[in-house]
């Protein structure tokens, strides 16, 4: 495995690749009572008391199996358990599943939002190239989902980077040296 080679300016990336998978949350109890019953699960403290649950292939395996990808032409990830499993968690409180890939500055963000078992917000895509094609950074994928979740005390509109999501390059290397709060 290649190791992380660290934080990612948000900027998306020129030359550099970046990938996530993960549900967020602004509050993280919303993940307690799932930390506590699924192996694999990891809760990663992000900054503001935000948190983020990677979708690690060990956490997708403790999902269970899916039957169709949710709004496929939109996420790669975003598996009928994964969308299940938001849906239920987002009675504790509201929560995003965002998607992110770049690579050499080209690539995209994807999110959707759930609150009290239904989705709330989205799916949202945003395309971004590294000519400039794109919206500006508040109005990118996960920034609205962001926003949607409540907690937001800041007036930067990039909450990707005041959350502490370009703390890693690929949605494995959060959980690398982490334990979730229910002591998997």
């Amino acid at each position: 495995m290649t190791p992380d080679p660290g934080p990612v300016p948000h900027g998306m990336i020129e030359g550099m690749a970046y990938s996530l998978q993960a549900l967020i949350a602004a509050d993280r109890d919303v993940f307690d009572e799932a930390a506590r019953s699924i192996a694999g699960l990891a809760v990663v403290p992000l900054r503001h008391g935000f948190a983020m649950v990677p979708l690690t292939g060990r956490l997708r395996t403790a999902l269970g199996p899916c039957s169709y990808r949710s709004y496929e032409e939109i996420f790669d990830g975003l598996t009928s358990t994964v969308a299940e499993f938001a849906a239920g968690v987002s009675r504790a409180g509201p929560v995003a599943y965002c998607e992110a890939e770049f690579f050499g500055g080209d690539g995209g963000q994807a999110s959707i939002v759930w609150r009290g078992g239904a989705v709330e917000f989205g799916p949202v895509h945003v395309a971004v190239d590294d000519d400039g094609g794109c919206p500006p950074v508040g109005e990118w994928a996960i920034n609205l989902a962001l926003a949607r979740l409540g907690g937001i005390t800041w007036t930067d509109p990039d909450h990707f980077q005041v959350v502490g999501l370009n703390g890693h390059r690929a949605t494995e290397a959060w959980v690398n040296g982490r334990v979730g709060r229910g002591g998997r």
